[in-house]
């Protein structure tokens, strides 16, 4: 009897069961964000891989956003590849490296073996200070580069008050 009704219950489900459909009224977005590391420590970026990237974009006409660590806004190469494309978004990166610790007069914490760990490379390894400090350095560069604070900012971990952080300084 329990199997009849088990049936009994199944199959009803399938019967009134109604397939939903996405919406066409819907927009659809692709947003494209390339991250864009400089030639210091870190995980190295490629000035050649930027440039690619751009002219790759610029020819399919695809908006994208660059999200940018430190190290770059510090190189004239790449930033002379940042003026030639005017029309892409840059961002913030934000990603701990020794320049970037300099300019902030933080003690930088990591080495060449270790670069990668969150303590080192993210703000929740620093003190509540020592945060404030390198988004203000971050951002201050950021500015000198651009004349403006960046509307996105991306990073792969970031906590509370570094987020609030970032609102009071862009």
């Amino acid at each position: 009897m329990k199997r009849v009704l088990f049936a009994l219950v199944l199959s009803t489900f399938f019967i009134l069961v109604q397939p939903v459909q996405a919406s066409e009224d819907i927009p659809h977005y692709t947003v494209i964000i390339n991250q864009v590391r400089g030639r210091e420590c870190c995980d190295i970026g490629s000035l050649e891989a930027f440039e690619n990237q751009q002219i790759a974009l610029q020819e399919r006409a695809l908006p994208a956003t660059f999200s940018i660590r430190y190290d770059v806004l510090r190189d004239p190469a790449f930033v002379a590849a940042i003026k030639r494309y005017p029309d892409f978004e840059y961002a913030a990166l934000l990603e701990i490296t020794p320049s970037l610790a300099a300019a902030a007069e933080v003690a930088y914490r990591g080495t060449d073996a270790n670069w990668f760990e969150a303590q080192h490379v993210f703000l929740v390894g620093y003190s509540e200070g020592e945060r404030m400090a390198l988004i203000d350095a971050y951002m201050a560069e950021f500015k000198e580069v651009f004349g403006s604070y960046p509307k996105t900012t991306n990073a792969w971990m970031i906590d509370p008050i570094s987020l609030r952080a970032h609102f009071k300084t862009s």
